[in-house]
């Protein structure tokens, strides 16, 4: 079976007990709308963030990330303080460049990473148990 990465994200939320996520992404990819689609049909309000925080995530990822970086914490805790203030109650984190700062930065379950919600979905489809290392 060919596994949705979006609708599997939405519905991990749903299933989690979320209700406001923010989306961490690109601009092409918080445009798209592909995100707030699929988080709608599970009774998700999903968001952007403001636009000077969209920049931010932005820079991250190609000031950053593209150019080999690890990303700098400093910069994301602005992120981070601005979700709190927008009153979500998690966030996607829907880019694999911010998979990448993730795998180099301890973040808290409050952020869930979509490529990882992915990777599971597929071992426990392919009927395997998952690990935690």
């Amino acid at each position: 079976p060919i596994i949705h990465m979006i609708r599997e994200t939405a519905r991990h939320l749903a299933e989690s007990g979320k209700k406001n996520p923010c989306i961490l992404a690109t601009d092409g990819t918080i445009h798209s709308g592909l995100y707030q689609k699929e988080c709608a049909a599970f009774g998700l309000h999903a968001v952007a963030p403001e636009p000077a925080i969209q920049r931010v995530v932005m820079s991250i990822i190609y000031d950053e990330i593209k150019r080999g970086e690890q990303g700098s914490r400093e910069k994301f805790l602005r992120i981070d303080r601005a979700l709190s203030r927008m009153g979500c109650d998690c966030a996607i984190l829907a880019c694999t460049e911010l998979s990448v700062f993730r795998t180099y930065h301890a973040m808290p379950s409050y952020y869930v990473d979509a490529m990882e919600v992915l990777a599971e979905e597929s071992v426990v489809r392919c009927g395997k148990q998952l690990r935690k290392i």
